[in-house]
């Protein structure tokens, strides 16, 4: 089984590969370029790490759009690679997403100390096998923008699978298809986050 990780030059990919080498599972951890599709096409399964910053990002997808759309293998999207599922950010607002999902991704408002930086529980709203035994555990989140949510865009109620409450509750884990993306990190979460990543192996 061979599982790539999308570099598109900001992820944070030693990390997640560092979790996969440890469970010492029978799998190849491999690094590839956004720019390589055939490649990306032909992997049992992809996870696209979230660090940066939505226009970077948006920037290295534009004119693949339709190809991560119809990508049919298992993805994990982590952090920014939640967000890039939803169809604009206020980030960056002349650059648009992949659209998988609706709605607009927003930045924490009010009193609240901006950018969510730490521990925070996940509440877990919907079952899913990567998700099992998860539920009120905690993980790491550092992030300034959430995605909309089931009150904002109520297509996307369907989709929300765990929820995290920093001033509002925010969508934390988001599943459609075979379309999987935290806004926490779980290469940076610990026993739990090994947990989710583990299920996430699991189950492709």
């Amino acid at each position: 089984m061979e599982i790539l990780l999308i570099d598109y030059g900001a992820g944070n990919l030693r990390s997640v590969r560092n979790v996969y080498e440890s469970l010492k599972a029978e799998i190849k951890i491999k690094i590839t370029d956004i720019e390589n599709l055939r490649e990306i096409k032909n992997a049992d399964a992809i996870i696209l790490p979230g660090v940066g910053n939505f226009k970077n990002l948006a920037e290295k997808i534009k004119g693949k759009e339709d190809f991560f759309k119809n990508l049919k293998i298992p993805f994990l999207g982590i952090c920014l690679g939640l967000q890039i599922l939803f169809e604009e950010s206020e980030e960056a607002p002349n650059e648009r997403g992949l659209g998988i999902m609706k709605g607009k991704c927003l930045k924490f408002m009010g009193n609240l100390k901006v950018p969510h930086m730490g521990w925070n529980k996940l509440k877990v709203v919907k079952e899913h096998p990567v998700l099992q035994n998860l539920d009120g555990k905690f993980f790491y989140f550092n992030h300034s923008y959430h995605a909309p949510n089931a009150l904002m865009e109520v297509e996307n109620e369907k989709f929300i699978y765990g929820i995290t409450g920093y001033g509002i509750e925010f969508p934390s884990v988001v599943i459609k298809e075979n379309f999987i993306a935290t806004q926490f990190h779980p290469e940076k979460s610990g026993k739990d986050g090994i947990k989710f990543l583990k299920n996430f192996l699991e189950n492709i």
